[in-house]
């Protein structure tokens, strides 16, 4: 563990509760931390300039220090960028919290994720400027799939995964979310027909995802079936993870309907 003290860093608020009479814990996703759980005295106080600044998906400069027994506490917070869900719409702010609740899920206390960081927050700059509700939900499965991307339990876009020759995308009929495998060893898999498999096209999708940026992949168009199995396929990559479904999914779902 890193014996430093005191931090000086730009921070994503995740949550935030009460913690006694006056004061509040807040969950912090930190560049060059990572998430942590800090206390901010007096929050709950009007008075404090707290109040609005730790609220959940506010980006926020906040200098803090750890304790020998290693709890951390913030002692002042600038507001580097505001989203209040109160001024968006439903949806909107669903995804947002959303996409907190994920990072929540994915992360573990003190591991340093830089890069899934520099996407949340690219992610919840450009849902605040988005109205289009087909491009809120295209923006939700491009972070999906770039954390997932980033947490590396995306399946191989180059090698079988039976036999690890380099595949040519071209070339496959068919594969599923947890394994890519060549003509060869696809005729020697007796269960093939059993599995869930998606079109060669969506791996092209997945993988011009991963190669290019979050403002590049926003120009794809996709109909309305395409978009039902982008989702199917998220939901198949989440299904197949050890941690379990974020339940705001659940809600988003929910709220589609």
């Amino acid at each position: 563990m890193n014996q430093q003290r005191y931090w000086n860093e730009s921070a994503l608020v995740l949550k935030r509760y009460s913690a006694g009479e006056k004061d509040r814990q807040v969950i912090l996703f930190i560049k060059g931390v990572g998430k942590i759980s800090a206390k901010a005295r007096g929050a709950k106080n009007l008075t404090s300039p707290f109040v609005s600044r730790l609220s959940p998906l506010n980006v926020c400069r906040v200098l803090m220090y750890r304790t020998s027994s290693g709890h951390w506490t913030v002692t002042q917070c600038e507001t580097i960028r505001e989203f209040a869900p109160e001024t968006h719409s439903t949806q909107k702010a669903m995804l947002g919290l959303t996409m907190l609740d994920i990072i929540d899920r994915c992360s573990e206390p003190e591991h340093v994720n830089d890069p899934l960081y520099e996407v949340a927050v690219e992610t919840l700059e450009k849902l605040a400027s988005i109205n289009d509700e087909g491009k809120m939900e295209q923006l939700f499965n491009i972070f999906q799939v770039k954390t997932f991307e980033i947490l590396g339990i995306l399946p191989s876009f180059s090698h079988c995964t039976r036999c690890h020759k380099k595949i040519d995308l071209d070339k496959i009929s068919g594969w599923d979310m947890l394994q890519i495998t060549c003509h060869e060893c696809e005729k020697l898999n007796p269960k093939r027909h059993a599995r869930e498999t998606f079109d060669k096209e969506y791996l092209k999708l997945l993988n011009y995802i991963q190669r290019n940026t979050t403002e590049a992949s926003l120009k794809i168009s996709l109909n309305k079936e395409q978009e039902k199995d982008v989702k199917r396929m998220i939901k198949t990559l989440w299904n197949a993870q050890t941690f379990s479904l974020p339940k705001s999914l659940d809600v988003l779902e929910s709220l589609r309907a």
